[in-house]
């Protein structure tokens, strides 16, 4: 077949055209050459456009571009004109949908019905009046949908029809409820949810007790037996439980718990080895030991580390100290987490400059570190050349410049050491107001 025929072939434009992806102006120079290149190439260039582009579009060509489209967000009141422009418009490869709180001047619900086709695979709705007409279309005619996130749904859904349309909603598998869901998600609602065959990922805002988790597994053969993802606040005296179910999930990836009560880090937490993503959460003023610290050694496979206070739920942002952590204990943990790339330690704790340095030096990958402590940076110890090879933001709570007064060009010289030490570093965020430190930060976003 002559090339020119080959040119011509939907199967192989398409392939070509997916390596413009990223480069929009050469796609768009490309759907301008004849009308089979722009009706494959509008596919690829579609495919990521927002509603404002689609509404700029003339209403007798709107339909063309309508049906490239994957993913339609709407952000609130000020895109109510969207609504109506749409409405006969077909979606044939609409995957996601997201509404934000829309509520028309009118005072009467918007039609979504026509803006969700059967290809819809995501629906993220955030505030408004979540209706049981939404639910039942979403239920009867998108049968491909697998992701759901409801954010204050309003109050005319009861819990009762909310529980019947996930049960008839067998192709979900995973679930985000946040916030004002107190109303639609009982105890029997969150057993279902636990009970659920397929479920791979739950992220909720209801508190798990001890009382509702011994129910739960009481009454249910086998709780998330596929998870995959678990985002969830929890009483203390319910986390021993939780683990014992968990350890039996291999498929758990991420954990991210909200911690309410005293607790330490549960040196139970060891017994999840597959885990990638671990977050933990304090609602109260907490003290952590070295020994709970050391616990999380096990856990080699982590790619992120978040430990520190529940800054949404903990009130006045609850301190979470841990006096008795050394820099020995720390690089215990550390040193067996090679593959972490985003480290996040909210914890109020007397580690010095060799803890940020270990870090450096076990986890290559690293891209994002936080760490409360002020650091003497003049005092990094000499074990490599590349400090962070990878890292890309570093917030750290102070600079310490050591005893003594700081010469003028202290500051200049720390953050030229830091730029060359680590080469991929863009941002230097600090906690401490000091002259010094920002002194420092100063001079290391002047360099660019």
């Amino acid at each position: 077949m002559e090339a020119r025929h080959l040119l011509s072939l939907p199967e192989i434009l398409q392939s070509v055209f997916e390596q413009l992806d990223s480069d929009p102006p050469s796609l768009f120079a490309v759907i301008q050459v004849n009308k089979t290149w722009f009706l494959n190439g509008i596919a690829i260039l579609w495919k990521k456009a927002d509603t404002d582009a689609l509404a700029k579009v003339s209403e007798e060509r709107r339909q063309i571009y309508a049906s490239c489209i994957h993913k339609l967000t709407f952000n609130g009141s000020g895109d109510e004109e969207y609504y109506m422009s749409f409405q006969d418009l077909v979606f044939t490869n609409l995957r996601e949908v997201s509404v934000d709180a829309y509520r028309p001047k009118t005072g009467n619900r918007p039609n979504l019905l026509p803006l969700l086709p059967p290809t819809l695979e995501k629906l993220s709705f955030y505030g408004g009046d979540l209706d049981l007409e939404v639910l039942d279309h979403l239920q009867t005619n998108c049968r491909r949908l697998q992701s759901i996130l409801i954010d204050s749904p309003g109050s005319d859904v009861t819990s009762t029809a909310f529980l019947n349309f996930l049960q008839r909603s067998s192709s979900l598998e995973d679930f985000s409820f946040v916030f004002g869901m107190q109303h639609l998600l009982p105890p029997d609602t969150i057993s279902y949810l636990f009970s659920r065959e397929n479920l791979k990922s739950l992220v909720i805002s209801i508190i798990i007790s001890k009382d509702l988790l011994d129910q739960i597994i009481d009454t249910t053969e086998a709780p998330l037996p596929m998870i995959q993802r678990l985002t969830l606040p929890i009483t203390a005296p319910a986390i021993p439980a939780m683990i014992t179910l968990l350890e039996q999930r291999n498929s758990l990836r991420e954990l991210s718990l909200s911690i309410d009560g005293a607790s330490d880090i549960p040196s139970s937490l060891s017994r999840l080895t597959s885990l990638e993503k671990l977050e933990l959460n304090f609602r109260q003023e907490t003290e952590l030991s070295s020994e709970g610290l050391l616990s999380l050694k096990h856990l080699t496979r982590l790619r992120k580390l978040n430990i520190g206070p529940d800054e949404i739920y903990g009130g006045f942002d609850p301190n979470v100290q841990a006096r008795s952590w050394t820099d020995a204990d720390f690089e215990a943990v550390i040193s067996h987490m090679p593959l972490l790339e985003c480290l996040e330690l909210h914890v109020q704790c007397p580690l010095s400059v060799a803890s940020l340095a270990s870090v450096g030096h076990h986890c290559r990958s690293l891209e994002t570190c936080e760490m409360l402590p002020e650091f003497n940076l003049e005092r990094w110890p000499d074990i490599d050349e590349i400090w962070f090879p990878n890292l890309k933001e570093l917030t750290i709570g102070g600079i310490n410049a050591g005893a003594g007064p700081y010469t003028p060009d202290g500051p200049k010289k720390v953050a030229e050491k830091l730029k060359l030490k680590c080469p991929r570093l863009e941002d230097l965020y600090v906690e401490s107001e000091d002259a010094y430190t920002e002194a420092v930060a100063a001079a290391f976003h002047d360099l660019g």
